[in-house]
């Protein structure tokens, strides 16, 4: 409760569990507002329009194959 007040704030905290790497950064997401979070030299700060690039890899979790129906 109190880490979903921070992030009102912009006092976003990284959920250390379910960080990836999309091959250009570490990302992540806010333990308290799940927000995607990426990591720059500065620390981890929320995730951009501006930060997007076709070197970028999905989570691991997506599923890029196109579902078929029988």
């Amino acid at each position: 409760m109190v880490q979903v007040i921070k992030c009102l704030f912009g006092q976003h905290r990284i959920n250390r569990r379910r960080v990836w790497n999309d091959s250009v950064s570490m990302r992540g997401a806010c333990r308290g507002c799940s927000k995607p979070l990426i990591r720059d030299l500065n620390g981890w700060r929320p995730f951009d329009p501006s930060d997007h690039s076709d070197k970028r890899l999905p989570h691991p979790n997506v599923d890029l194959a196109p579902r078929t129906t029988a």
